[in-house]
């Protein structure tokens, strides 16, 4: 999906017209408009008004990277025994870290997370 399919998704998500969406990033509907088709790409400074006001990941809306909100990703971890969502400070920590990690080291960070909360495939084996 292109940088434009995805404004037009973060606009209609937000549920806004292209003059909305314009005003929110100090922009014409026709600047939106052509954002929207691929004509051109938003300067920086649209892109970080929008940011600031509708809480979207850069990486999404650049990339194809990630959810499409920070808050999106958080609210899908949840503390199984407390039921409430998990700090939000905390999974970005983890959310940035993990950015620099290659695929294997993602692994064994999943590994390891396994064996400390014990639903590790080998923790298991012991309990049985």
């Amino acid at each position: 999906m292109s940088i434009g399919k995805r404004i037009r998704v973060l606009r209609t998500r937000n549920k806004l017209t292209q003059d909305q969406l314009g005003e929110i990033c100090d922009a014409t509907k026709g600047a939106v408009s052509q954002w929207e088709s691929d004509a051109t790409i938003p300067a920086t400074r649209n892109l970080l008004l929008l940011h600031e006001k509708l809480d979207f990941s850069l990486d999404w809306l650049l990339l194809g990277l990630a959810d499409y909100t920070i808050k999106q990703t958080h609210s899908l971890f949840i503390n199984e025994q407390t039921l409430e969502p998990i700090d939000s400070g905390l999974l970005s920590t983890l959310y940035e870290l993990a950015k620099l990690i290659n695929d294997d080291g993602l692994r064994e960070l999943i590994g390891f997370a396994r064996c400390l909360t014990g639903t590790h495939p080998a923790a298991k084996a012991k309990r049985a």
